[in-house]
């Protein structure tokens, strides 16, 4: 079993990092000379990109930095000493690499054509569903000869002012034609991506949509809330591609509902990836090939009905649950760690 250093520090508990949160994946040790790896007790981002704002979410004073501080500086000189690896939890939007030099990242927004062979993708842990729109384990749809798919979240609208439309027109078509060139357009990350996805489903004979544009200020309203995730739980497809971060909140949360994603890949990586086949288990499309979504769905849908679907949407449940949940996460991941021993 893979021993990381534990130092003896009263970190608050929820700041904890995974690393020492799920007891039985690691062996721990305040031995700095027996450990494999050391790791920083908290996520990266809670020490250096925190809001006071964000201490007092958790019930904490944000003088709680000056612990942090003294604690990920042990962490830091150790590892240099013994000359070990630190494993680091980032769960942050940035793909920007981070200024640790001996590290193991493990990090929620990653560009597969900037990865670095030490960075792995962390999934990001959905919110539960609202207790009103909770679903029995085993509540799953039955095929229908015509798909629906959904999304209920922010995305640029259909109608882009002209000079937005015609560089996004540019960039389709050049991804069609399978040309290296873009134009640089000067939107959220992903909100355009979604909108594309949406413009060439929506207009797709033989598939319903069931889409909904919010507003930012929804992401805190509790009926909100509620909607999106009976939209969630009603189509048995649902649209997810990469918001702020070059990640999808939406493609856990589907899993973790036993729903099929409809996943725009906009150079992203998956965790476990290795191990686990993503692609056939969903509708995949590149997005350079976003504009034959709609038939990329309908070639998907036909291949799978009857039991065969029930089954799939069970079988991506039981993923988020085997492989990708908080608490067994490392368990699957110490797969990554033991590369570097």
């Amino acid at each position: 079993m893979i021993s990381i250093y534990h130092p003896e520090q009263n970190i608050p508990d929820p700041l904890l990092c995974e690393v020492f949160r799920f007891p039985g994946f690691f062996r721990y040790t305040t031995n700095p000379a027996e450990a494999d790896f050391f790791a920083y007790p908290t996520h990266y981002q809670v020490l250096f990109d925190y809001s006071d704002h964000e201490f007092k979410q958790h019930g904490l004073n944000p003088a709680v930095r000056s612990l942090l501080h003294t604690a990920f500086t042990e962490v830091d000189e150790l590892a240099r000493r013994f000359n070990k690896r630190i494993i680091v939890v980032y769960l942050r939007d940035s793909t920007a690499p981070l200024p640790v030099d001996n590290a193991i990242f493990f990090r929620t927004s990653l560009r597969a054509s900037t990865r670095l062979p030490f960075e792995f993708a962390f999934p990001a842990n959905p919110r539960p569903l609202p207790s009103v729109a909770e679903h029995p384990a085993g509540t799953y749809l039955h095929w229908t000869p015509v798909p629906t798919v959904g999304f209920r979240g922010h995305s640029a609208p259909e109608h882009l002012h002209m000079g937005l439309h015609l560089r996004n027109n540019f960039n389709l078509l050049s991804g069609r034609l399978g040309l290296p060139v873009r134009l640089p357009v000067r939107y959220n990350f992903g909100y355009l991506p979604r909108r594309n996805a949406m413009y060439y489903l929506h207009r797709h004979k033989g598939i319903i949509t069931d889409f909904t544009v919010t507003q930012a200020a929804d992401i805190f309203d509790e009926k909100s809330r509620i909607q999106y995730a009976a939209s969630l739980l009603r189509n048995a497809y649902s649209l997810c591609v990469s918001g702020h971060g070059n990640y999808s909140f939406r493609f856990y949360e589907t899993l973790r509902a036993g729903r099929i994603p409809v996943f725009v890949d906009t150079d992203c990586v998956l965790p476990l990836e290795e191990w686990i086949d993503y692609r056939q288990r969903m509708v995949w499309v590149n997005e350079s090939d976003v504009h034959n979504i709609g038939h990329r769905l309908l070639q998907f849908h036909a291949q799978i009905n009857g039991d065969a679907f029930i089954n799939l949407q069970s079988e991506l449940q039981g993923l988020w649950n085997a492989f990708l949940s908080p608490g067994v996460f490392f368990k699957q991941a110490v797969r990554y760690l033991q590369l570097f021993t």
